[in-house]
């Protein structure tokens, strides 16, 4: 849901779950004073420190394993946003926020 919240479910059941998510702290940050930037692949280091603070609203996806090698089968995306009036051919009841723009009506 862009900068309101991401949320990851597996299974139907909420896992972990971030509100208005944001650029900054940890490794993007003014502190580490260019230690590791580059190990990272990170060439632009002053433009991810100019963005700190800014609300996270688009992005990648990246799905890695930690601790030992693991499969993904069938990862779906599912938008959220959507129409959300039930008069509509293209109304899906599992849309959590309304785009009322993208109805389509017969």
């Amino acid at each position: 849901m862009g900068e309101e919240y991401i949320a990851h479910l597996i299974e139907n059941d909420t896992v972990l779950r971030y509100e208005h998510p944001q650029i900054g702290g940890a490794f993007i940050s003014k502190s580490r004073k260019g230690k590791d930037w580059e190990s990272m692949g990170v060439t632009n280091k002053d433009e991810w420190i100019a963005k700190e603070g800014q609300y996270l609203s688009e992005g990648y996806i990246a799905v890695q394993a930690e601790s030992h090698p693991i499969d993904f089968k069938n990862i779906e995306l599912l938008n959220l946003c959507g129409c959300t009036d039930p008069k509509a051919t293209n109304y899906k009841s599992y849309f959590v926020k309304s785009d009322n723009i993208k109805c389509i009506y017969s």
